[in-house]
């Protein structure tokens, strides 16, 4: 980037950078220098990258709110995918990034004894396009690497990135590792729904300890980045809830936060109490259908709603019949309605498609388009981006409706 582009950085308020990743020697030992030297100057802390291995060690320190937190910065990119040169870590007269080295990072962090109320350890690593850690890689920083150094007391914190997509968190020894934060900003070139949907990590800092942590979603539009609101913010924080279950991590995902969907780490969720829901819905608007598997004409009734993250438990007898079926599951897609949810996720290019809200189908708004005797040709409304359908199959369908204004035939 060119030098002025730090101005972007100082308007965001950013006051320190990681410099560790594969990208960091693109412009070699001179870019590097350049890089330092305009950071210094306009007063951004860094770390992570040096012209020679002890400069990519050092750790960097900010205070917030009289707290001292440590920030160490690796990378485990030095030889790309497959261990081939170039090298691009650093090493005793060569410039580059920090290498991530469980040996190397706990030296830097005991180094930072008396010195730091809170350490921070940044990992850029992991495969792209990836959405779990890597558990198969034995060079790498891959899972056990980072269980390895959160068994390190004196590491408070784990946070990575490199692989473009969410990763799920991991609540491991009592050490939050954030496995991938996704994008925050980035020209992506895979307009998929991964790559695009990312999250604000807060952690929350109290009494010199890390108290609590939260998530906001975020979406990249456009190659712009904006809060996610409506249900592509709460589907998010689904997602990142989804991924961190596997790794036996429970997120709560807040959809009625006042400022927007938000999600918080249960860092003990076995001790947590359980809140049990008790579904009193009847079963309404019943209409004859006929069963295809059984081969007899049965009611079908309207969907009852559960709450958006619940574990089924007991389901009473229901005394209409022996061949009654329950089916659970989901009945629409995440953006299966026209409601504001913080990105353009339908590409209106025309005046005779936009949206509404005084014929709204379903919740505030609805997406209209108008036909007249001026406008009798085919008219399409398609997606800026496309469908992330789980390689699961399911049926998925979006709630529309027709009516006819006019007197064409």
């Amino acid at each position: 980037s060119h030098p002025d582009t730090v101005e972007g950085l100082l308007y965001a308020g950013v006051d320190r950078v990681n410099l560790a990743n594969n990208h960091s020697g693109d412009y070699l030992e001179v870019g590097i220098v350049d890089t330092i030297n305009t950071l210094k100057n306009n007063n951004i802390k860094f770390s992570g990258t040096g012209l020679n291995s002890y400069e990519a060690y050092l750790p960097e320190n900010i205070t917030y709110k009289g707290t001292n937190i440590a920030f160490v910065a690796t990378s485990d990119r030095t030889g790309q995918y497959h261990n081939s040169q170039p090298f691009l870590n650093a090493g005793y007269n060569k410039s580059g990034f920090a290498n991530a080295s469980v040996y190397d990072i706990n030296l830097a962090i005991d180094s930072l004894t008396n010195f730091s109320d809170l350490n921070v350890v940044e990992l850029h690593a992991g495969y792209e396009y990836i959405t779990s850690p890597d558990i198969s890689n034995t060079a790498g920083a891959n899972l056990q690497f980072r269980h390895d150094l959160a068994d390190n007391p004196n590491i408070d914190l784990i946070v990575g990135h490199h692989p473009h997509v969410l990763q799920g968190v991991e609540w491991y020894n009592n050490t939050l590792i954030v496995h991938s934060i996704g994008n925050y900003i980035f020209d992506n070139q895979f307009p998929a729904f991964e790559g695009s949907v990312s999250v604000l990590f807060y952690p929350i800092v109290e009494n010199n300890k890390f108290k609590d942590y939260e998530f906001r979603p975020i979406f990249i539009d456009n190659y712009l980045t904006k809060p996610s609101i409506g249900e592509l913010g709460t589907h998010t924080l689904n997602y990142l809830a989804a991924l961190s279950k596997n790794m036996d991590t429970v997120l709560s995902v807040n959809k009625y936060d006042v400022d927007g969907p938000s999600a918080r780490l249960i860092k003990n969720h076995r001790l947590e109490p359980k809140q049990n829901y008790r579904c009193t819905q009847e079963l309404k608007n019943g209409y004859l259908i006929y069963d295809e598997v059984e081969g007899n004409i049965m009611y079908q009734y309207d969907l009852i709603k559960l709450p958006d993250v619940a574990n089924i438990s007991y389901i009473p007898t229901i005394g209409l019949s022996n061949n009654t079926k329950i089916r659970v599951g989901i009945e629409k897609m995440w953006f299966g309605n026209m409601e504001n949810e913080g990105a353009n996720l339908w590409n209106l290019n025309s005046d005779d498609e936009y949206y509404t809200s005084s014929d709204s189908f379903r919740g505030v708004r609805s997406l209209r388009q108008d036909r007249t005797q001026a406008n009798i040709s085919y008219n399409a409304v398609g997606m800026s981006k496309r469908m992330p359908l789980i390689e699961t199959p399911r049926i998925c369908c979006i709630q529309h409706t027709v009516e006819d204004a006019s007197d064409l035939e």
